[in-house]
């Protein structure tokens, strides 16, 4: 991550879900209806779990998260939804990084889902099996899921960090993350701000 300067003053947003995320990362590689004859029965034979991990957005070091890409193309939706509705967004820019983390804390928090065993959360993830128009698709959920995203601003007061909140809650609320996301029609990988604050320049 870029550093932060008086020039380049950079703004730490702390998001946290409001409903679960279902993962996509090289889904067209694990969407049964895309496989034929061998593959399609190698795969079908393997554990749900295994199945699911293939659609898991890892880190270079492995660790879980999302892509760059995921989160910049919500931030350009909900700037676009922003000018419709009259609202002039807040002008940022994201240092370029292929892979964001999850936050350790957000995959463990105290226990409420009442559809999911505790038992069954390894990595704060578990198999997702659902049918669709082709047959089945096996994803990775996310009962509980967090990011801390760091954006350039033109300057930091007040003003520019309220619009930033706002800028990620319509990311969050109305467009998502994942698959089967608002944006998408569905309910999966929404969420919210926890936290805006400027990073202390060096």
């Amino acid at each position: 991550m870029a550093e932060p300067t008086v020039d380049h003053p950079i703004v730490r947003v702390v998001c946290r879900s409001l409903s679960p995320m279902l993962q996509d990362f090289n889904f067209c590689m694990v969407s049964t209806d895309r496989m034929t004859g061998k593959w399609r029965k190698q795969y079908e034979e393997l554990p749900r779990r295994n199945r699911a991990s293939f659609t898991l957005y890892r880190g270079p070091k492995g660790e879980l998260g999302i892509s760059f890409e995921m989160l910049n193309a919500a931030l350009r939706h909900a700037m676009a939804e922003q000018k419709k509705r009259g609202i002039e967004p807040v002008i940022i820019s994201m240092p370029f990084d292929d892979f964001i983390p999850f936050d350790a804390d957000s995959l463990h928090p105290d226990w409420d889902h009442p559809t999911e065993s505790k038992n069954n959360i390894r990595d704060g993830w578990v198999p997702d099996v659902r049918a669709t128009r082709q047959g089945k698709s096996t994803r990775a959920k996310f009962p509980t899921w967090g990011f801390t995203a760091h954006v350039h601003v033109p300057s930091v007061d007040e003003k520019s960090l309220e619009a930033v909140r706002i800028l990620f809650n319509y990311a969050g609320l109305l467009f998502g993350l994942g698959a089967y996301r608002p944006s998408q029609g569905g309910p999966f990988g929404t969420f919210t701000v926890k936290e805006v604050a400027a990073e202390t320049p060096k």
